[in-house]
């Protein structure tokens, strides 16, 4: 009887001993390593089928950078990370408002502080109880509306996408456009999409989401890859 089969306690265990051709360290130390994760952060592992290594997404695709969950919040900041590594980026989120009927809105971090004045915004506005359209506009606000009314039922939110473009710049106001869906007041589905941007040039480094009241909810922050 071999030595492995003196050792080993079951017949799986003794065909994988049985079988080893070579001493089993040199083989553990010759298997190709995971390659280091330092610098490659938004990359995936890929194969040729004999060595792995990271790739780089195609681009288009989104990268997720941060989430933020907030529960009973009188504002959700958006801070990781803005800069130059994506020209865009998209926040993506669903929350739920304390206030009935109470609006959605932003405000823009630039230059290092939060701006509650000189923003632009015009708001398309549509309800599934009527055929007419609500423009919801302003040239010289303290924030950017997203939508005028949002319910505060237990089933009742809003479910938003924001696109932000090249928010490192310094010379060029950012523009933002966005898309909305939420139940308001009444339990009517109200959809409301728009773009804004704020006067100031100044790097923008975060975005803060707010209401007539508290909001919980889970905002995404994604980067495009370029």
């Amino acid at each position: 009887m071999s030595k492995s089969r003196d050792i080993a306690d079951s017949a799986e265990t003794i065909n994988y001993i049985d079988t080893v051709t070579s001493n089993v360290q040199d083989q553990i130390d010759n298997l190709d390593p995971l390659p280091s994760q330092t610098g490659n952060a938004g990359n995936f592992l890929t194969t040729d089928g004999t060595n792995a290594s990271w790739g780089v997404p195609a681009g288009g695709a989104m990268v997720l950078l941060s989430t933020v969950t907030a529960s009973a919040a009188s504002t959700v900041d958006i801070e990781t990370t803005f800069d130059s590594t994506y020209d865009n980026y998209i926040i993506m989120g669903e929350a739920s408002v304390s206030n009935d009927g109470g609006a959605f809105r932003v405000r823009y971090k630039l230059g290092g502080s939060y701006v509650t004045s000189a923003y632009q915004y015009h708001t398309n506005v549509s309800k599934s109880g009527s055929t007419a359209y609500l423009g919801i506009q302003a040239v010289n606000d303290s924030y950017i509306q997203f939508n005028d009314s949002v319910g505060n039922a237990s089933d009742e939110s809003i479910q938003f996408s924001l696109n932000i473009t090249n928010p490192a710049n310094t010379s060029k106001r950012k523009l933002c456009y966005w898309d909305s869906a939420a139940i308001w007041t009444g339990g009517e589905v109200k959809t409301a999409r728009g773009v804004g941007t704020n006067t100031g040039t100044g790097a923008l480094t975060g975005v803060r989401f707010y209401s007539q009241g508290t909001l919980t909810g889970t905002f995404r922050l994604y980067g495009i890859v370029k």
